[in-house]
């Protein structure tokens, strides 16, 4: 069984934003794809239905997540745009993500 831990969260988008959410992440900004790798992020996922997002990844420290993502530098173009679809942009202050979701099952082979 791997150590990794297993972050999951949601969030919503503004309506009517879907398209354009979509659109940014067809060619993301190569500094966050950068920071997703410092940070230690490992098979990140994000699930769109309707105005609804539903993203998980696993990684292997949170400090370290905290650490990249804390100093992430939201004012860049690429960044305010996606954050500005965003309808609720809580944070938990811990990790500088948003809050995770409590996992209840897993089921591992």
């Amino acid at each position: 069984m791997s150590d990794r831990v297993r972050y999951a969260f949601r969030m919503r988008l503004n309506p009517g934003t879907a398209d354009a959410y979509r659109q940014f992440h067809e060619a993301v900004d190569p500094i966050v794809i950068d920071e997703i790798r410092r940070a230690g992020i490992r098979n990140y996922s994000i699930f769109l239905d309707g105005d609804d997002l539903f993203s998980f990844f696993e990684v292997d420290d949170l400090e370290v997540l905290a650490r990249v993502m804390k100093a992430s530098d939201p004012t860049r173009p690429w960044a305010r745009a996606v954050i500005e679809l965003f309808a609720s942009k809580e944070i938990d202050p811990a990790t500088g993500m948003p809050p995770r979701l409590q996992e209840v099952f897993r089921y591992d082979e």
